[in-house]
């Protein structure tokens, strides 16, 4: 009986060791996934941050550059006292309204310390200014035709 206990007990140690390794082989298993698991929540939350990161240089790229072209855009317009965007004219102006507002539009095109007003030299209003004087009776009518008509190519 000794050989048969003695086979016995090799045989439960070696069932138990077996047991022991197939549970730790388990866990060892279970921990690599969990790890695996949590790179690949470090990896998402770092890539997120990244895109949060650049999305934000974006913006401030974005801001950067109308700051400088509102710089840019009124160190060009500093010069003047101020510009206007509407020209007030209508078919009743006078000839001195409309002068006033061709001079206006002229500003950008005349290099001088101090300009007072400015109208920008844009095809609507050059257009808008045109037909005023074509359907005017003004004393100058002709000359003002001829230079609106320049600049607007007509």
């Amino acid at each position: 009986m000794k050989k048969t206990q003695k086979v016995l007990l090799i045989s439960g140690i070696f069932v138990v060791a077996l047991f022991g390794l197939g549970i730790a082989s388990f866990k060892i298993m279970e921990n690599s996934n969990d790890y695996e698991k949590a790179q690949l929540e470090i990896e998402a939350r770092e890539t997120k941050e990244q895109i949060e990161r650049e999305r934000e240089d974006v913006k401030i790229t974005a801001q950067r550059e109308a700051k400088a072209k509102a710089a840019e855009l009124e160190a060009k317009t500093a010069i003047y006292a101020g510009i206007e965007f509407e020209t007030g004219l209508d078919e009743d102006s006078t000839e001195t309204e409309v002068m006033d507002v061709m001079h206006k539009m002229t500003h950008q095109k005349v290099r001088s310390q101090d300009k007072w007003g400015a109208i920008p030299m844009s095809p609507k209003i050059i257009e808008e200014v045109y037909k005023i004087v074509d359907l005017s009776d003004f004393q100058h009518r002709d000359r003002l035709l001829g230079i609106a008509a320049r600049w607007g190519g007509l």
